[in-house]
């Protein structure tokens, strides 16, 4: 899940360099995550994460696709990197939250079955109704394109499994 910082059961945690400053403190040169809801379709997706160097001048966005499991510390890792090298990175989050995949069965840590069940079923549901996929990925866009370390109208993606797709 995109929250805090902490090994997780395979060993991953973050590196130093990639750990953000908290934005009420960030001076300019500082790298900064924050968090990137968006609504779309009667729903506020929570867990986004947008990051970036406070202080540059509006640059390029690279949205960062999670794989089939969800926005995790690893895209958010991603997109903080991408915000080093001179972008700003946008840890996108396709899935909503309802009470058979809350925010809790996110984490593999917790109920892998449980996790990989949620997971599934809605890269199920995006893959099944692309145009709903195509235009929440465009909300994300859009919403970036207005964020002040965004250069608008200049992105681009990455992603891997599910997110490779997204990037098609």
């Amino acid at each position: 899940m995109c929250g805090p910082n902490s090994a997780t059961a395979s060993g991953y945690k973050t590196q130093d360099h990639l750990q953000p400053a908290p934005a009420s403190e960030a001076a300019d040169g500082d790298l900064v995550v924050e968090e990137f809801p968006i609504s779309f379709g009667g729903y506020t997706y929570p867990h986004g994460r947008i990051a970036y160097v406070k202080g540059r001048q509006p640059t390029p966005v690279i949205l960062v696709h999670h794989n089939y499991a969800v926005c995790k510390r690893f895209d958010v890792d991603q997109a903080a990197y991408l915000a080093l090298c001179g972008y700003a990175g946008l840890a996108v989050d396709l899935y909503p939250e309802c009470e058979m995949y809350t925010s809790a069965d996110r984490s593999v840590n917790v109920d892998r079955a449980r996790h990989f069940k949620g997971s599934f079923d809605y890269m199920q549901s995006l893959l099944v109704d692309p145009a709903k996929w195509r235009s929440l990925m465009g909300a994300f866009m859009a919403a970036a394109g207005v964020h002040p370390a965004v250069a608008a109208g200049k992105a681009g993606c990455i992603g891997y499994c599910l997110g490779g797709q997204s990037c098609f």
